[in-house]
Order: structure tokens, then sequence, then C-alpha cells
């Protein structure tokens, strides 16, 4: 028990700490108090321990400056209670106040005040009660009530009956820890602030300029508990909460913030803005808030299904009555909590026009309904992003059906009494989560197999009335219905109306219709096959290039004989892939080597040697012709007419036929030029078109394809 006694030694010299002198605002536990009117000032005065309670209402008083200086003057340091109600003042000074050091309560109802300084009460360290209310003040600047962090006594503020639309931010305050009763109503102010709720702990020897009449049952530790308190705010145009409170759920009992009777109407907001995120934080609020005209729409959702589902429910029945929307009007909270499928918005953006699209979060979608357009050719092109969305098209003139970006979040679709002839298999394919299907009373004559894949069963699925053909194409449906009980679906067979469970596969002779399917595939391929024989039987040489260029195969090229195992074939060594034989006199044949042939053979990675551009000037020509085309890998020649005329062309020819074993021969003029050739070998290779013309549009490919063969 030590710390109890600990605990009442820390009470009893905190206590102690706050006696002052009869110089500041303290009095004895039961001070004598004498009641004084005008016709009694200043005779009654007693005694410096007397104190006194002065009624000065009713007379009349325009200035209070000269009431200081005459009536009051000899009693004012013992006034605790004055009364200047249902005068004539206008204004108020502040030292009025510092004259009146132990004043305790003011009176200053019915007057004609129409502002106030804020410092006006900064030295009336002692005021518990302050009336202003029923004159013509239009602000509350911050700092009237004290400045941030100075904690007072002041219980009562009453400025009710004002033009008041204004109030600091600052003019509530966390030092305020002994105000119980505020009383604001019948003002314009059009906003509602948190400084209800603000709460702090404090030292009472924090208490500015006047010592606090402590009870030890009202300390915990170092806190005063602020219990029993009442804020009126009523008979305003409150319509929204200006900030997140920042309060500590649990320190706030026994209070009441009356809102009744404002222009309130978003509920959930403003609930918001009290960061009230669960009932208990709602419960703590202790906000009255009936009479306003509250809209009760989807954003109410949340509050109601949480409330209902705690504690709280009996408590939160009549928190507050909708004005709107017209279908609940004057219902309670209480109502919105059973019914809270009732709860929903209209959603406008992205809403196809003549739509009506309400977001219902009782049933966690967005319910778009275009019935009422009648004029609809196809699907809404775009809907609100919802995660699951209910579409009802019914009453239209839709002809088809195509995916939509939005199909994936399709939970039901009602397409019935439409025109509607076809559907698109993916759409179905995209729904996925789709449970409800509706598109009876159309034109449809066959479904997509994809909506078998839905799964749903047949009172899901509505299909009837429609003209629907069965076919070998649509057996599927047998095996369907049978899944659903579908049995009562009925199709058309050869104009006669059959029910779809009993047509089957033989009924309908498939086999007749796959066998002729499978001829007629048959009958292609073959004929594919015989048109590719023909065209490489007479494009043999062609049809290999292309296949090279291709493929990078060689399927008509005869296999390499094998020599016996005894004999042993050295392998030549070539330096170069091409030796170029050509007319050196004719400039045009140089400028093709020059600019196109070189570069090709570049880009075929083929190393070259071309006598105008790599013969060394001094050496002897038949050396350097007959070296360079022994270690070279191809011999190209290029014929012109001239060159039946050119000694050292016709040498190399001969060189690079007998080194080379095959040259591969370009002609540069046309072949017509070269028909009455008699040279050999010549006359050979232009007899058996062994050559490749250079304005043929295979020529790259035909010399990439020599090139390429093994010599």
């Amino acid at each position: 028990m030590d710390w109890i006694y600990v605990l009442l030694l820390t009470c009893f010299s905190m206590i102690s700490h706050l006696v002052v002198s009869s110089d500041d605002c303290g009095c004895d536990d039961n001070p004598e108090v004498v009641k004084l009117y005008r016709h009694d000032l200043p005779s009654n005065l007693s005694g410096v321990d007397v104190f006194y309670d002065v009624d000065l209402s009713n007379d009349s008083i325009t200035d209070l400056q000269t009431l200081l200086s005459s009536s009051l003057t000899s009693i004012r340091h013992h006034i605790i209670h004055l009364d200047l109600s249902y005068n004539h003042i206008q204004q108020v000074q502040r030292s009025f106040f510092t004259a009146l050091p132990k004043l305790r309560s003011i009176l200053l109802s019915s007057n004609n005040i129409s502002s106030l300084d804020k410092d006006v009460f900064m030295d009336a360290k002692c005021l518990q009660t302050i009336d202003i209310s029923g004159n013509h003040i239009k602000q509350l600047p911050s700092g009237l009530l004290g400045r941030q962090g100075e904690v007072l006594r002041i219980k009562t503020f009453d400025a009710s009956r004002n033009q008041i639309s204004f109030m600091g931010s600052e003019l509530f305050h966390e030092g305020l820890v002994y105000l119980k009763n505020v009383d604001i109503s019948f003002n314009n102010l059009e906003y509602f602030d948190s400084w209800p709720y603000r709460t702090r702990s404090i030292n009472p020897g924090d208490v500015s300029g006047c010592p606090i009449d402590l009870d030890l049952s009202s300390l915990s530790f170092n806190f005063i508990s602020t219990e029993g308190y009442t804020f009126n705010l009523s008979h305003n145009n409150i319509s929204y909460f200006r900030k997140a409170v920042g309060m500590e759920p649990g320190q706030q009992k026994n209070f009441k913030v009356d809102l009744t009777f404002n222009n309130l109407q978003d509920a959930a907001g403003c609930i918001k803005a009290l960061n009230a995120n669960t009932p208990s934080d709602l419960a703590i609020l202790r906000l009255e808030l009936k009479n306003n005209p509250w809209f009760c729409d989807c954003s109410l959702y949340n509050v109601a299904h949480n409330v209902h589902n705690s504690v709280y429910t009996d408590q939160a029945r009549e928190y507050i009555y909708c004005q709107d929307p017209p279908d609940l009007q004057n219902r309670s909270f209480g109502y919105l909590m059973e019914n809270t499928d009732k709860l929903i918005c209209n959603i406008s953006e992205d809403c196809p026009m003549g739509c009506l699209c309400q977001d219902r979060p009782a049933e966690s979608l967005l319910a778009v309904d275009c019935s009422m357009v009648k004029n609809l050719t196809e699907l809404p092109d775009r809907l609100p992003k919802y995660p699951r969305i209910s579409l009802n098209v019914s009453g239209n003139q839709i002809e088809k059906i195509v995916t939509r970006r939005y199909a994936h979040a399709l939970t039901r679709l009602d397409v019935s009494h439409n025109r509607l002839t076809s559907i698109h298999p993916k759409f179905f394919d995209d729904s996925k989560i789709l449970k409800f299907v509706d598109i009876s009373n159309n034109f449809l004559t066959s479904l997509p197999i994809t909506l078998r894949n839905l799964r749903l069963p047949l009172s899901d699925v509505r299909v009837e009335n429609n003209s629907l053909v069965c076919s070998c194409d649509t057996l599927w449906m047998n095996e369907w219905l049978k899944e659903i009980n579908g049995n009562n679906l009925t199709c058309t067979v050869d104009g006669n109306v059959q029910y779809i469970h009993s047509v089957t596969y033989n009924s309908l002779t498939c086999y007749r219709d796959k066998l002729l399917i499978a001829c007629f595939f048959l009958g292609c391929l073959l004929s594919v096959i015989i048109i590719s024989v023909v065209v490489v039987y007479k494009w043999k040489y062609e049809t290999s290039v292309l296949l090279y260029h291709i493929f990078g195969v060689r399927p008509f090229d005869k296999p390499k004989q094998k020599k016996p195992f005894d004999i042993q074939e050295v392998e030549p060594v070539f330096t170069t892939d091409v030796y170029i034989s050509s007319n050196r006199q004719n400039l045009k044949i140089i400028g093709w080597v020059t600019k196109k042939l070189l570069p090709k053979l570049e880009n075929f990675k083929k190393t070259c040697y071309y006598p105008p551009k790599d013969d060394i000037p001094g050496d002897s020509i038949a050396d350097v012709i007959t070296n360079a085309m022994a270690s070279s890998r191809n011999i190209l020649v290029i014929l012109d007419d001239s060159i039946l005329d050119r000694e050292w062309c016709m040498e190399e020819f001969y060189m690079g036929h007998q080194i080379a074993g095959k040259v591969i021969l370009v002609l540069f003029d046309s072949p017509t030029k070269f028909e009455d050739i008699e040279t050999e070998p010549i006359k050979t290779y232009i007899n058996r078109q062994d050559y490749i013309q250079i304005n043929h549009k295979l020529f790259w490919h035909k010399l990439e394809y020599e090139l390429s063969k093994a010599k």
C-alpha cells in the first residue's frame, strides 16, 4: 500500500503548489458571495473577504469604461460574477477585464456587440463562464480563448444566436481541458472542425495565472478527465467536416456533440473525416446527427454493414434519418442496416447514353441497365471500370455479339428480346466469371460451343425461343443439355421440329459429311503433290536454288562417292574462294564487278582474287594467272561478246576449266550473241545452258548456290 501513500503525497503537493496569495483569483472553499444590483452600488461593500455577484442586466449600459470608472471602481477586485446582458454595449475592451482580476463569470448576452478582439479575455485568467450570445458577432478569432498550449479554466462558452460564419483554427485548443459546455447554435457556420475531440495530459501547475480548486477524485495521475461535456452546434448551416481528427479513442467519455438541424448530407464523408474506422470509433464520437438532409447512397454501405455486425446496432438505429433519395426518405439508420441493398449510387462517368449505371456494394457489382434505350444495335463499347458488372440490354435491336474489353468482368448478361443472329465464340471465352446468361427470344440458329465451358445450370442459362437448327456442328448441345437437364429445348432438322436431346450422330448422317470432307482433303493434298512434282521436275535447278536460299539445303546434289580405303586423297589447299576472270578492257564490266559483284561476294563471306585489283606489277602474267587460279576454289568467268578476241581471257578460261574442273560461267550479254560460237569448251557450256545470266531475277541466289558447291 506504500504506492497509495506516495500518490496521495504527490497529489497534495500538487495542490499546495497551486495555492497563491489573495492578490490572484483564489478564494476560500466557501467564500461569501453578495448579490448586488445597480441601486446597491457601492453602498454594500463590507470587507475584503467578501466577493460580489453583480447584476447590471437591462440597465441601458452603452460604455464599459464609463461603468468601470464610476460604479465598479471600489469593488472591482472583488467581483467574481458580472451580468451585463440586455444592454446596448457595442464594444468590449481588454482593459475592462484587466481591471477585474478575480472575475469568473461574464454575461454579455443580448447586446449590440459585432466583433471581439482576439486578446480581449487575455488578462481574465480566472474566467470560467463566458456568455456572448444574442449579439451580432460574425467571427471568433484564434486566441480569443487563450493561446495554443496555454491551460485555462474556462468551463462554459456560449456564443449562440449570433451571425458567426468563421472560427479560427486555434480558437479551441488543447489547453481548454476544463471546457464542458459550448453553445454555438443558431449561427451561420458552414463546416465542423474537430476541436471537441482534442485532448491532452496536463500538469496542474501549467494553469496560467489562476489556481484551480482540485479534487483528488478527479485526478488520474497527471491527466484531468474531460467527462460530461456537451457541444451544441445545432441550427447552423454546416455541410461538411473540415479536417480529420487526431484523437485517441478511449479518452473521451460521456459527452455529446449536437449537430442537429444543419445541412449535412454526406454521412460517410463526415465519418471518414473524423477517422472513424470502426463501429467503436463511431460510438466514441457521440454525434447527434438527426434532422439533417442526409443523402443515403452506396457511400454509407460500409458504415451500415460494419455497425450492423457490431454490439452498437441498437444504439445506432436512430443515428440518422434519410431525406434523399426519395425511396429512402424518412428511413432510419436502423432500416439501412437491415436493407443494405437499398444503398446504391448512380454512376455517370463512362455510362452509355440512355443507360442507368448503379454501384451496388451489397452485391459487390456495377449494374448497367440499358433496357429502356430500345435502339441499341450492338453491346456498349465501354462501361465504367468495375471488377464485377451486370449488363441488361434486353428489348433492343442487337443483331450480333462481339467481344468487348469489359467481358472479363461480366457476371450477368441479359440480351433477351433482341435480333441476335450470331455470337462470337471468343466472347464467352473472355467471360470466365459469368454466372447468368439470357439470350432467349432472338433469331439464333446456333450457339457457340464456348457457352458450354461456363458450366452453368439450366436455371442460369436461358436460350429458349430461338431458331436453333441441329446439324453435325451442333451435336455438342446434345451432351451439354443432358448435363444441365435441358430436355425441353428444340431445334429444326430438315424443317421438322425435334427435341435437341433426341438428335444423334446417326440421325443426321454425319458420317457421310465427314467422308466427303475427308475425300475433298485427300484430293486437294494429292493435287498439291502432283503440282509440286511437275514444278520440281521442270524447274529442278531453280527449285534447288530457292531451297538452298530459304532452308540452306541441297536436296538434289549427288552424294560424294567414297574412295577406296587404300587410296589416300590429298585435300587441296585454297587461299581464295573465287578467281574472277573478265575482259580487262571492258570498263562496263570492271565497273559492275567493282560496285556490285565484289560487295556481294563480301556479303557471301567469300574471298576473291580480281586481277585488275590484285595483280602485282612486274610479275610474269602467266605465272600470276596460274598461281592465282590454282589457289582458288572457284573460277568465275564473266563472258561478253568480245572475250573471244582477247587472248588472255581465253587463256584464263582454258586454264580454269583444266585446273578447277568446272567454271562458273556468267553471261554479261544476251545468250543469243553466243548461239553461233564454235570454240570449245565454251560451246559446250552454252549448249548445256551451264551458265548464269546476269539479268536473271535469281542471279544472286544462283551465284550463291554455285559458290557453295563442293569442288
